[in-house]
């Protein structure tokens, strides 16, 4: 669909684009920077980083769960997870990927146990 501007030029609709929302204007331009700045992060990256941070880990597995490298779920098993609630554990792995948690990385499925 093409929409006419005032001034005689023709212009894609953005209501065509995908990811637009007539509720929230600028959302799809927000969307598009993000997804061009955000580069994707290998699942072996992120294993590395959390065997660094736990390095006594008797199971440590990171999936890609959507083949997008951006959704991942990971199963830790450590002793330093001993006596620590589920939120502090979530927090310990948390900040062990550090910067990866604030764009890279868009979906964890976190299940940490003692061991």
């Amino acid at each position: 669909m093409l929409c006419f501007a005032a001034n005689g030029c023709k212009r894609e609709a953005l209501t065509t684009r995908p990811g637009f929302d007539r509720r929230r204007p600028g959302a799809y331009i927000r969307a598009q920077r993000l997804h061009e700045t955000i580069p994707m992060v290998e699942p072996q990256i992120l294993k590395e980083k959390l065997q660094a941070a736990f390095p006594n880990a008797s199971q440590l597995e990171v999936e890609d769960l959507t083949g997008t490298k951006d959704h991942y779920r990971a199963v830790i098993v450590d002793a330093a997870f001993a006596g620590i609630s589920r939120i502090e554990q979530h927090k310990l792995v948390y900040r062990a990927l550090g910067e990866l948690m604030n764009g890279p990385v868009h979906a964890l499925a976190l299940e940490t146990r003692a061991g």
